[in-house]
């Protein structure tokens, strides 16, 4: 007598403790998706011209050049809070050329820098004495 091979086609039952860990992780990942989005929108917000226009914190500098021609201006500037900005020296774009009109470099200026586009621009700046 030959022995015979039985195969069972029946599906696997899933256990009711692996449907359990199912569920939290789905739960995780669905909150892990909620909160980048939310990220993404509250870094969008950041980098709108009325989000960081609106914050008028005026930041000390001295002048190191002036670009006329292609509307920017190099600082040596104090720690920009709004911007979460070290001090440093780096170059912002000016869209207002008559900004620059009275500008030479080792002048010192008090400034207002927002973040425009993706790019640091100076909305207002004024010469000190």
């Amino acid at each position: 007598m030959i022995p015979s091979t039985r195969v069972d086609t029946t599906p696997p039952a899933i256990s009711l403790s692996a449907m359990a860990r199912q569920r939290p992780r789905r739960s995780i990942l669905l909150s892990l998706a909620a909160t980048m989005c939310l990220s993404t929108t509250i870094a969008f917000a950041q980098t709108t011209p009325s989000a960081s226009a609106g914050n008028e914190e005026q930041t000390l500098a001295e002048v190191r050049r002036v670009d006329r021609a292609n509307g920017k201006i190099t600082l040596r500037h104090e720690a920009i809070r709004h911007l979460d900005m070290p001090p440093m020296t780096m170059v912002f774009q000016v869209r207002e050329s008559g900004l620059l009109s009275d500008l030479e470099p080792g002048a010192k200026v008090r400034f207002v820098a927002a973040k425009i586009d993706g790019a640091y621009h100076v909305v207002r700046i004024e010469k000190l004495p």
